[in-house]
């Protein structure tokens, strides 16, 4: 499974056609490249910034937190603080 490798001839007065015919080739190939080439004129170099306005998203995690909170500080006094003053009251 070798590979063989070409080396063309030294370009010598006997194989000068056909080195000046591949190398027309070649030039004929580069030419219609750029002939069918789209040049892109835009500056890949901008970048998008998209900020984002979070201000009603925090507010809104504050007032849910406050309202936590005062729940669970009205559940305490519901469950905790009330019976100890029923106790309190009626063991006077």
């Amino acid at each position: 499974m070798g590979r063989k490798l070409h080396i063309p001839p030294p370009v010598v007065k006997e194989n000068e056609d056909e080195y000046l015919k591949e190398l027309s080739k070649i030039s004929e190939a580069e030419n219609w490249i750029e002939r069918h080439s789209v040049h892109n004129e835009s500056n890949q170099e901008t970048k998008r910034i998209i900020q984002h306005d979070n201000s009603r998203n925090q507010d809104f995690v504050y007032v849910v937190s406050f309202v936590v909170a005062l729940l669970i500080l009205t559940l305490g006094i519901a469950f905790f603080c009330l019976p100890a003053l029923v106790v309190i009251f009626l063991f006077k």
